[in-house]
């Protein structure tokens, strides 16, 4: 070093970052090994870490479900649900309750605050419910925690030209197989046919004897007994004791006696038909599969479940393997077995995009660097892309994050972000090379020079995204995994900055460059030329979009073209652009006003950039919609329709989707839970018409079907997005509130830009209302709870017991030779059974009287109410049209009684925005502490602040330009920039006070430092808005993310260039006047 002693490089004092990387600089098989042991850390954590679509969470919320065959809203809401929330009601730490009472069923979901052991809570629900009396025929209530590991692996459908039976064969027998693979904890079956014992009596030999459904019950559970007695010791040896006169073979069941009232024996097989058969098919499954199948076919559909943290890409292939193995063993060579919905192939299709970013990535990196310093330096810096991600892959399972798709999202994020230390360093190395240090000399005082402003500048970064780590709610419980990912990364790559960089660099780097000449400069810079092309093309050819590739290719072509042909091998140190920053510089900063008419003009610029939100030029959106690559068509139809009408509709429904090229496959599923309920699930080929245009073709189709409320969402790739538009009214009369909710829902359906309107009650199964004349019915023998019980037995049949039939219990039912009720007529006239042993007809005790019923019954915190939902077409926004309906339903015209609460996006938008911007206030709060602690000064950390009211103004004309809403999205680009834009302020001050300290008069530091610091701010602003570039034209999300980051940095870069030294100018001319002594470090 003695050669360049007088250079102040030489004479900075020596840091412990510039120690430690002289380590590895001397001792460069240290480095060698560092780099195996990282490489050897990611290959094992990548095969090691479970791969899924989603992170393991489990919500704070109970589910509880109950089944009340036969029963009417309006009973499984008196009988049920109100009975559970009043047990429930009570307990500690509930967030909401809301409840759903349908035909038959009651669901009821009980919220808690989030602190609360939900595992605990469920006990404590399990208890209560257990101490509910409910009335005869309610199902014992089951209750479920849902948790994000139960998302189901995948569906498979088993097609064929079978019937119901042979097809549930089938899939019982794959069942049975696929439960064996390791990853997979269970499969559900759905539509199968269900063995049952049939006891079909004769109506005429009923009457004869005397003898009810109910007679018949007692008699056959009377019978079928195995029961332990328990236990005695007989001649010195202890037996166990039982009975077991269990039914074994049908015809015990024939032979079992019944006692008529009039006290008359007579066998089961007397009064009726005993034999093996099916449950009444309430449900029809099929599948179409394009290529395949002409037309539909009969399905069973069956739902995988896996193990939890079990590896979803390995699980989904031995599933796969599985069922094509058995090919012709298991299930005949011409069934079709179908998968859809298979979680592997979005974690399959996730990984691709990380490993095609990383290669994108790493050819910018490798062009922004050839172009700012050289070729050998853009592949030692690029370096730190693939062990920066294979080191995080290593730590990502000490942090307890699995390989998921938030966890990619993080590190495609990352990925535009990670390389910017190492370019810093890097070029700082080259410039030190340039005044004459070798390369082991230049690379470790680069390092030490720059090093703590970098360790600076990264912990600020981290600053920006830890409150995001800490979010709250559910939202938090998802994404927090993004910013957890991203700041492991950020950390990789700083150490391998200061570390391995500059090892490799000391070793790599030429002292000194040869300048080629004549022919063979020609050649060379002709084949630079076409390499950064090449290169440019193939890496943004990645995005999928050929224009962006070839735009791509021409502006670093020329960038390229320009360098070798007009500024030649010594790089951009010294160009017209650089001389005529350092003019601008010296322009602003020679006179005071000027520098005051810069400040004013960026102020203005921010307040004409805030004002977009109020005037509406820029939407707010919490999460944005991709295009959908699968439909799903709910159906329904009018109250009262049968299970065949409804399937003609499917099959009008299902022409329409055969004949249109872009569908792929559907599932369609008629009847189920609801007879009048009709759902499909449509796979959208992309590639041949883009999802919306599909959507839009099918919803005008299917307009035209009389008859049938027909809504089709899309659902794409990407966070849940609910309805934008959610309206919750509230009244106390429930028919006034149903006839309000028909009122809103009519006047959204005359709103431009507003589709698929759907409210949550609407008209439902017609009612045959039956009043006992109690005083009659007790002259006569009987009560109204006895009628009741034995018209359920005579409408819906008995199950009088089980019986254990080839391993499998199969119920045994009791049911009238007639089963189905034609008219009015012959339900007045059914036969009622009295204790005096009489039969007296059904129309002598009661008035009987049709009514027309409603869907459901909603209640939230006990309250009833009607949820009005509806989509915004494309161009249109949640925030306007919540007021705009707001302003139409105003408190003041609403009728009495009535209340609506706006929900949907709105919703979101103000709770979840509340808490971004909570986080933001934090971040830049931490940031300041780390600035504070780096300058040892208040003043300078808020001049380093200044670049993010900057960032804003990009970010908001970045969005609007573009055509992009503000989002979540767009929220976590601007968190980043608070980071990213302070970074290249940090380097560039430090680099002023190191000057200031050097006796530099403060107008010449001022420029020196723009100069020195022009490069490595315009190189990590290119690869930082090369990196990400590619994903904008991607998924919404990343759009929405890419831009914000692409224009917030732009503007920020511009702003430190200039803002940053003009306010410098303005502090240190003040404290100079006020005789305050340089900054020293």
């Amino acid at each position: 070093m003695s050669s360049n002693k007088d250079l102040r490089e030489s004479k900075m004092k020596i840091n412990i970052i510039g120690k430690l990387s002289n380590v590895f600089i001397n001792q460069f098989q240290l480095s060698i090994l560092l780099m195996v042991m990282i490489i050897s850390i990611g290959v094992v954590g990548l095969i090691a870490l479970p791969k899924e679509s989603l992170p393991e969470i489990v919500f704070p919320a109970i589910t509880i479900q109950t089944v009340y065959p036969g029963a009417s809203p309006e009973d499984v809401e008196l009988l049920v649900t109100e009975k559970i929330e009043n047990k429930v009601k009570d307990f500690e730490d509930i967030d909401t309750i809301q409840s759903d009472s349908t035909f038959g069923f009651s669901v009821i979901s009980v919220s808690f605050k989030e602190s609360v052991d939900i595992e605990n809570k469920k006990i404590e629900v399990d208890n209560a419910l257990r101490e509910i009396e409910f009335s005869e025929g309610v199902q014992v209530p089951k209750s479920v925690i849902f948790k994000t590991s139960e998302i189901p692996l995948m569906n498979i459908s088993v097609n064929g030209a079978y019937d119901a039976e042979a097809l549930t064969q089938i899939a019982e027998t794959l069942k049975g197989e696929l439960e064996s693979i390791k990853g997979v904890d269970s499969v559900d079956l759905f539509g199968t046919t269900v063995k049952e014992i049939h006891i079909v009596t004769s109506e005429s030999k009923m009457l004869t004897y005397n003898i009810t459904l109910s007679d018949i019950k007692n008699a056959i559970k009377a019978s079928n007994v195995s029961l332990p007695i328990g236990d005695s010791e007989l001649n010195g040896v202890r037996y166990t004791i039982r009975i077991d006169e269990s039914f074994k073979v049908l015809d015990e069941i024939k032979n079992v006696v019944v006692i008529g009232r009039s006290g008359q024996q007579v066998f089961i097989k007397d009064l009726g038909q005993v034999t093996f058969g099916v449950a009444p098919v309430d449900v029809i499954n099929k599948t179409f599969i394009k290529g395949q199948t002409a037309l539909s076919q009969n399905s069973i559909f069956m739902k995988v479940n896996r193990k939890v943290n079990s590896d979803v890409i390995g699980t989904s292939e031995a599933v796969e393997s599985k069922i094509q193995a058995l090919k012709g063993s298991a299930y005949p060579e011409d069934a079709t077995i179908y998968i859809s919905d298979n979680m592997a192939k979005r974690v399959g299709e996730d990984l691709s995009n990380i490993q095609s970013s990383a290669l994108s990535g790493l050819i910018v990196v490798i062009i922004v660097l050839f172009l700012f310093i050289g070729i050998r330096e853009s592949l030692i810096v690029s370096i730190t892309i693939p062990l920066s991600l294979l080191g995080t892959l290593g730590l990502l399972n000490l942090f307890g994050i699995t390989f998921n798709t938030f966890a990619i999202l993080g590190l495609i994020v990352a990925l535009g972000l990670l390389v910017d230390n190492s370019i810093i360093v890097m070029e700082n190395i080259d410039r030190i090379k340039k005044l004459g240090f070798n390369r082991k000399e230049a690379a470790f005082l680069g390092t030490n020079q720059v090093g703590f402003p970098i360790v600076s500048a990264t912990l600020t970064t981290l600053a920006a995204f830890f409150p995001l780590v800490i979010l709250p709610g559910i939202l938090g419980a998802f994404v927090s995994t993004i910013p957890l990912t991203i700041m492991i990364t950020l950390t990789v790559s700083l150490f391998i900055s200061l570390v391995i960089t500059p090892s490799i660099a000391s070793r790599l780097l030429k002292d000194q460059k040869k300048h080629s000449t004549g022919k063979i400069k020609w050649l060379k810079n002709s084949a630079a030329i076409f390499l950064v092309a090449g290169l440019s093309y193939y890496a943004f050819s990645f995005a999928g979009n050929r224009l962006l590739a070839l735009v791509m290719m021409f502006i670093f072509t020329g960038l390229m073209a320009l360098k070798v042909i007009t500024i030649g091998d010594e790089g951009f140190e010294d160009t017209r652009l650089t001389r005529l920053y350092g003019r601008i510089v010296a322009w602003i900063v020679s006179k005071k006003r000027r520098s005051f008419l810069v400040i004013l003009v960026g102020l203005l610029l921010l307040v004409i950039s805030v004002s977009a939100f109020g005037t509406g030029l820029l939407k707010v959106s919490f999460f944005p919609k991709n295009e959908p690559d699968t439909l799903e068509i709910l159906v329904d139809t009018p109250g009262g329709t049968t299970l065949v009408q409804n399937e003609k509709v499917a099959s009008e429904i299902e022409a329409m989707l055969v004949s249109n090229d872009a569908v792929k496959s559907y599932n369609v599923t008629v009847g189920g839970t609801e007879i009048d309920y009709i759902k499909f699930s449509v796979a959208i080929d992309n590639s041949i018409r883009n999802g919306y245009e599909v959507l839009e073709a099918l919803q005008e189709q299917t307009s035209k079907i009389s008859g049938a409320k027909i809504s089709i969402n899309g659902i794409a790739s990407g966070p849940p997005v609910g309805k934008p538009i959610v309206l919750k009214i509230q009244g106390e009369n429930l028919e006034e509130t149903y006839s309000f909710s028909k009122e809103v829902s009519n006047y959204l359906k005359n709103t431009e830009g507003v589709y698929n309107i759907e409210a949550s009650v609407s008209v439902g199964v017609p009612q045959i209302k039956i009043g006992i004349d109690k005083l009659k019915a007790t002259q006569l023998g009987t009560n109204v709870s006895t009628v009741a019980l034995q018209l359920r037995g005579e409408l819906s049949g008995v199950e009088a017991t089980t019986m254990r039939v080839n391993n499998d219990e199969v119920d045994v039912i009791i049911k009238r030779e007639s089963e189905e009720i034609d008219d009015l007529g012959s339900l007045k006239s059914l036969f009622i059974a009295t204790q005096n042993g009489m039969m007296i007809p059904l129309h002598s005790i009661s008035d009987i009287q049709i009514e027309q019923g409603i869907s459901n019954i909603s209640r939230e915190d006990g309250e009833r109410v009607i949820s009005v939902s509806a989509d915004l077409k494309s161009g249109y926004n949640s925030n306007d049209m919540t007021r705009k309906i707001k302003s139409d339903y105003d408190e003041n015209k609403l009728p009495k009684g009535i209340r609506i609460i706006y929900s949907g996006d709105s919703e979101g938008i103000q709770e979840n925005f509340g808490y971004l911007f909570q986080s933001m206030i934090l971040a830049v709060f931490l940031v300041f502490i780390i600035l504070t602690i780096q300058f040892r000064s208040i003043i300078q950390p808020f001049v380093i602040l200044s670049t993010i009211p900057m960032a804003i103004i990009g970010v908001i004309w970045g969005l609007v330009i573009t055509g992009n809403d503000f989002g979540f999205y767009a929220f976590m680009g601007l968190v980043a920039l608070v980071g990213i834009a302070v970074n290249d302020a940090i380097v560039l001050i430090d680099y002023m006070n190191y000057l200031r300290q050097e006796g530099t008069p403060l107008k010449v530091a001022i420029k020196e430092a723009g100069l020195t610091r022009f490069n490595p701010v315009l190189a990590t602003t290119l690869t930082t808005i090369s990196g990400v570039l590619p994903l904008a034209f991607k998924e919404a999300y990343y759009a929405q993310f890419s831009f914000a980051l692409i224009f917030g940095l732009m503007m920020t870069t511009l702003m430190t260039l200039i803002f940053i030294p003009t306010i410098y100018h303005l502090m240190e001319s003040f404290k100079d006047r006020k005789g305050v002594e340089p900054y020293e470090k």
